[in-house]
């Protein structure tokens, strides 16, 4: 499965990647190759068993707590701190084995307070612990996804990359109207109906080419995994923006070239993190 996986993205990727060669679309060029290193490392790290997912849990736990740590702070001294605070405390989650329908639940919670409330993100220390936390707790997540179903991994890592390049092309297209303006100046609505687009066919692939979503039973539940998607993928996205604008920020970084930080490249993957173990107990 994960060698079909392979084949697909490479599949989806090479051909866009060669368009925007042609057109001497560079900054698009440059954020398309960015992407295919990421999925190679990633997909290394799935490939390798729970003990290279976890290092790669790790990995992103520290960077992203080192881009909080700035983006609320502007210190360094605070970023390594924050860094460093995110690994220990991801390494005991994960060592005391925490409940999966637990942490899953945080996800959306803390999610929703920080929409409901974006003034917390301004307080000193609630904002950055109620970040960290979501952060912490969407890792833990996809963990529990992970070591239950390789192929539920996979459809989150599917869903997100069809949103996202699906969105992309059609905003830097067809992108007229900008519906979240204040949150995320960039994203159209154009965009995010291609996006929810894309991920209809993402579904659809895991339901005939790949057996993770076959055993559903009944079709209607579809639809509504659909639905969950389109919300959690997108709120992902417009949540981090958020916590940028918020922190008088642009990018969280510059680490990944046409990303920015670790955190503008894998924020739609974060809260769509539960929705890994919804297609597990609904296939299951």
């Amino acid at each position: 499965m994960l060698f079909h996986f392979y084949l697909l993205v490479i599949a989806l990727l090479l051909p866009m990647l060669a368009l925007f060669a042609v057109r001497g679309r560079r900054e698009l060029l440059v954020r398309g190759m960015t992407l295919l290193v990421i999925l190679h490392i990633v997909l290394l790290a799935v490939a390798s068993g729970s003990h290279g997912f976890r290092l790669l849990l790790l990995v992103l736990a520290g960077l992203g707590g080192f881009e909080l740590g700035r983006a609320f702070y502007r210190s360094q001294r605070a970023a390594v701190v924050a860094a460093a605070a995110s690994v220990l405390l991801l390494l005991l989650a994960l060592a005391c084995g925490l409940p999966a329908n637990g942490t899953a639940m945080v996800v959306p919670v803390l999610a929703a307070l920080l929409f409901a409330r974006p003034s917390l993100l301004q307080q000193r220390p609630a904002g950055p612990c109620l970040a960290l936390s979501l952060l912490l707790a969407a890792l833990l997540t996809l963990d529990h996804v992970y070591q239950a179903s390789l192929a539920a991994v996979l459809f989150l890592l599917l869903l997100v990359q069809f949103n996202d390049n699906a969105s992309l092309l059609a905003g830097k297209t067809l992108g007229l109207s900008r519906p979240f303006a204040r949150l995320s100046p960039n994203k159209s609505l154009e965009g995010y109906l291609a996006g929810a687009a894309g991920m209809a066919l993402a579904i659809l692939l895991f339901t005939t080419v790949f057996p993770l979503l076959q055993s559903i039973r009944h079709a209607l539940l579809l639809p509504l995994l659909w639905l969950a998607a389109v919300v959690l993928v997108n709120a992902g996205d417009l949540l981090f923006s958020q916590i940028k604008r918020q922190c008088g920020i642009k990018d969280f970084g510059r680490l990944l070239p046409g990303h920015g930080g670790v955190l503008d490249r894998f924020d739609s993957l974060l809260l769509a993190a539960p929705l890994g173990l919804l297609v597990i107990r609904l296939s299951g």
